[in-house]
């Protein structure tokens, strides 16, 4: 009899009762059973339908996902609002080739996720990178300066549209009624990742939402902080600069066919948690916030990380640890297995843990205290040298697109220096690529890579095989 691998794993994990810092926002169901609706969870696998009398259709709205699709627009503020069952990555697909033909610009910040590229790749279009910028101290990926995306607006007047990621994985905003009146002077549509900023608008002691800030289009996740299931988004649009009917056709085309209704009920049930309970969970959850600030000040070698960039979402919980000696990746596992806590993710220089209206205070408690233990740890020695993010932007010889279709050959890590890449090189999480096909593979990359790697860090487009191979172009 064939064994249920992945269900077995699941099931397991379920089981262990962790405390959930981590995506998606529902917390297990667990807010569900906070506000009382535990009817809806015990209820989902009666409402796995498909098109059926009654059921309508997604890619040709009439009846009930249409006044959903109001309501939700209605609710966060938009013009139009459509679900997204392919996740936000379809949705950012969609909203770039909307805007842009074959061969146009979009101007972007260097340090956005790979679904940004993709669109590039699969579009034909040129992307023009407003310069990236790190936090070397802590090792963090920030969004590019506003300024420096007003010079590329400036520089490229020709550019179709205008993409930048606000919030951050790690909280980090920039000012989107800034860049949007740069953008819209030049006639430029502004399209917003704001994959981890659906819950933007719930209290005015966070950044605006981004549709509310000019944006002409916005990607939400909301399965990340509101709570609905996972791969579940939402796109909202604003104005008349957004070609809606193209936008359309695209979202037919980078969404299923047979899309899940799951997804789609868990989107309106999110959107309705927002609009009736939403301020409340969020007020308390920025109590909870508050509160565990206040320890941290009494802390001698975890801090917690403030931001950066205009503006900080207060909801993303980055600890910065290196002071005691020892890596983000041990104490995701000392967490976990001590604790009981999953938080989102770790790197060198610390632990992620994402907040949502699906927090208790219970789970703050268990927070607290695993962290005045953690705070105790003080490993004799210095922490092994973290790798240094690599900050200058790789050089282009060939274009996303026409490098993704070239020849390609598997060669070691550690003999890749100068090649072209054929493939992105991603530490995953954030998701942001080092280098894009088309780009050669520097020093500092390898560097990064390699030092990385032996820390224990998850990188995407590098071989588990011994060599850790990376595809580059076959060169003629």
């Amino acid at each position: 009899m064939t064994e249920l691998f992945l269900n077995r794993r699941l099931g397991e994990i379920s089981q262990k009762g962790m405390t959930s810092f981590h995506v998606p926002a529902h917390n297990g169901g667990k807010l569900f059973k906070r506000l009382g609706i535990e009817e809806y969870e015990a209820g989902v696998l009666g409402i796995d339908m498909t098109e059926l009398p009654g059921t309508d259709n997604l890619h040709n709205p009439q009846d009930v996902i249409l006044q959903a699709q109001n309501a939700a627009s209605r609710i966060f503020g938009s013009d139009e609002s459509f679900f997204l069952v392919n996740g936000t990555t379809g949705g950012i697909y969609a909203a770039i080739m909307s805007c842009l033909d074959p061969g146009g610009k979009l101007i972007m910040d260097r340090n956005s996720h790979m679904s940004a590229y993709n669109a590039c790749l699969l579009g034909r279009i040129d992307p023009v990178y407003a310069a990236s910028r790190i936090d070397e101290k802590r090792g963090i990926p920030l969004p590019a300066s506003e300024e420096s995306i007003e010079r590329a607006i400036k520089e490229n007047p020709d550019a179709g549209a205008v993409f930048v990621t606000s919030p951050t994985y790690y909280g980090d905003c920039i000012d989107i009624s800034r860049i949007s009146k740069a953008a819209h002077k030049c006639g430029m549509v502004l399209i917003v990742d704001a994959a981890h900023g659906s819950h933007l608008g719930l209290s005015a002691l966070l950044p605006p939402s981004a549709i509310k800030s000019g944006a002409d289009m916005a990607v939400c996740s909301i399965h990340k902080t509101l709570g609905s299931f996972t791969q579940s988004s939402m796109l909202h649009v604003k104005g008349e600069r957004a070609d809606r009917e193209r936008l359309r056709s695209l979202l037919r085309i980078f969404q299923s066919t047979s899309p899940s209704y799951l997804l789609m009920s868990s989107l309106e049930m999110a959107a309705h948690i927002y609009e009736k309970h939403g301020e409340r969970l969020m007020g308390e959850l920025l109590g909870y916030i508050y509160e565990i600030a206040d320890v941290f000040k009494g802390f001698d070698n975890i801090k917690l990380y403030e931001g950066k960039a205009s503006g900080f979402d207060m909801t993303k919980l980055f600890v910065v640890t290196t002071a005691t000696g020892v890596s983000g990746y041990e104490i995701e596992e000392l967490l976990r297995e001590n604790y009981k806590i999953q938080p989102e993710f770790s790197t060198p220089h610390g632990v992620l843990f994402v907040s949502t209206i699906g927090n208790g205070g219970s789970d703050f408690d268990a927070l607290k205290a695993a962290l005045f233990e953690i705070d105790k740890l003080r490993r004799c020695g210095s922490l092994p040298a973290i790798p240094q993010y690599p900050g200058a932007m790789p050089k282009a010889v060939a274009s996303i697109s026409s490098a993704f279709y070239m020849k390609k050959r598997l060669v070691p890590l550690e003999e890749s220096k100068g090649c072209i890449c054929g493939d992105y090189i991603i530490p995953y999480p954030p998701g942001i690529p080092l280098v894009a096909p088309g780009e050669l593979i520097g020093d500092d990359v390898l560097e990064y890579v390699r030092a990385a790697l032996h820390m224990g860090m998850h990188v995407n487009g590098v071989g588990t095989d011994e060599n850790k191979s990376v595809k580059v172009i076959e060169m003629q």
